[in-house]
């Protein structure tokens, strides 16, 4: 789904990926990784928790543990990952809320996987 969005969506765009933890977030993004089709392979920051894709469109990975690390940033497209394994103080739908406040782009479209 990250791979086609970033593949057919205009130039620089973002995409914000809410995962349970910063482990299932690496993973996620070696699997993104090893799913690109040749040419079209984005570059990987582990430092940054960031994809990159040729047309310039990223994807940033935050850990639902972390909500300050989200505070302040905004997406084209929000996509929340595993909720079903979501741990979180507050509960699921606070959490929820407060990520699709970063999704601020005139479609908000925000996908939701359990």
């Amino acid at each position: 789904m990250v791979l086609v969005l970033a593949r057919t969506m205009k130039a620089d765009r973002k995409i914000g990926i809410f995962v349970p933890t910063a482990a299932i977030g690496r993973w996620l993004a070696e699997e993104l990784l090893k799913d690109s089709p040749v040419g079209h392979t984005p570059i990987y920051e582990p430092s940054k928790r960031k994809l990159t894709w040729p047309n310039g469109s990223t994807a940033q990975f935050f850990s639902i543990l972390q909500p300050r690390s989200w505070r302040g940033a905004w997406f084209h497209f929000g996509w929340a990952v595993g909720v079903g394994d979501w741990r979180t103080e507050s509960n699921l739908d606070t959490t929820l809320s407060e990520i699709q406040l970063t999704v601020r782009s005139p479609t908000e479209q925000f996908l939701v996987t359990y």
